[in-house]
């Protein structure tokens, strides 16, 4: 059957490896406050209580111990990242920033950071100065995202393409396709289990053959052969959900070919993908923590 236009279709994707389980428990590692947050002053152990502020949504923070105490509270204990730059090699307090330098970094006065040795503004340690915050894991797990790998990472799994549309002439198929694909997959994003993915495939196909798809032995029509697929496609991947789209070419076996004249034969299709699987389960690489807000 022949159409004219390009039909809106779906194709179901499926993968070898598992699910990706987002793990909800803060740990140690740089996350980002997406929304402000209530923090209280400490020192490096977590005690001492001092005054609460509001952390500000965008910051970014580092977890670097948790502590419990006689009533049952469960916090981390954090520091705010620096609102620092570097300049011709030295780190200097940002000054579109600085008053938040002195407000989530450095507990001293502008003429204190002053003092300080260059070897300590460069490693940005500020001993007794340095600014730490306790907060609640429950605060953190619900107000902010961990900053994960940005790297690339190896993609495998299963594609079946039940339908193609042929770009020789518009006509598409239910030609079913079952690939095993491989390639890269990396994060559109730091704070988040979005993915691309760049996929090759080989695997068969079932070709239906009639009157109007070949040009030899019309009087000799075998209903159904198979043939080698191969394919190339994107797939992009949010949460548990996959849409992409994939360009392959089908090829009969010489023997058929010759016998039966497929129209086909080596002619580009297209197909949509939609799926709930994923492809690929690693990290997505490593990244290096930053040093500072970045900014």
């Amino acid at each position: 059957m022949k159409k004219k236009f390009f039909p809106l279709y779906l194709v179901v994707a499926f993968s070898t490896t598992a699910f990706a389980k987002e793990n909800s428990d803060v740990t140690f590692g740089v996350y980002r406050w997406n929304t402000n947050a209530p923090i209280t002053k400490c020192d490096r152990t977590g005690a001492n209580p001092g005054s609460k502020i509001d952390a500000e949504a965008g910051q970014l923070f580092k977890v670097l111990d948790f502590v419990s105490d006689a009533v049952g509270t469960d916090d981390a204990i954090i520091q705010i990242l620096d609102y620092t730059k570097k300049v011709d090699g030295n780190v200097v307090v940002n000054p579109a920033f600085k008053e938040k330098f002195y407000k989530y970094n450095f507990s001293g006065l502008e003429t204190d950071y002053g003092a300080l040795a260059p070897s300590a503004k460069n490693s940005r340690d500020y001993s007794v100065k340095q600014l730490y915050f306790r907060v609640s894991k429950t605060i953190i797990a619900g107000n902010a995202s961990k900053q994960l790998g940005n790297g690339a990472d190896l993609a495998v799994g299963i594609l079946t393409l039940p339908l193609k549309m042929r770009l020789q002439d518009g006509d598409f198929t239910g030609s079913v396709s079952i690939a095993g694909t491989g390639g890269i997959k990396w994060r559109a994003s730091k704070y988040n289990e979005n993915y691309h993915n760049a996929l090759l495939g080989l695997g068969i196909s079932n070709i239906s053959l009639d009157t109007n798809n070949v040009s030899k032995n019309k009087d000799k029509l075998i209903s159904n052969l198979s043939a080698l697929t191969f394919c190339v496609g994107y797939m992009y991947q949010t949460s548990k959900a996959q849409a992409g789209v994939f360009v392959g070419w089908d090829f009969l076996t010489h023997s058929n070919h010759e016998m039966f004249g497929w129209n086909y034969q080596g002619k580009p299709w297209v197909s949509l993908a939609f799926g709930m699987s994923i492809f690929g389960d690693g990290d997505g690489g490593k990244t290096n923590e930053p040093s500072s807000q970045g900014k």
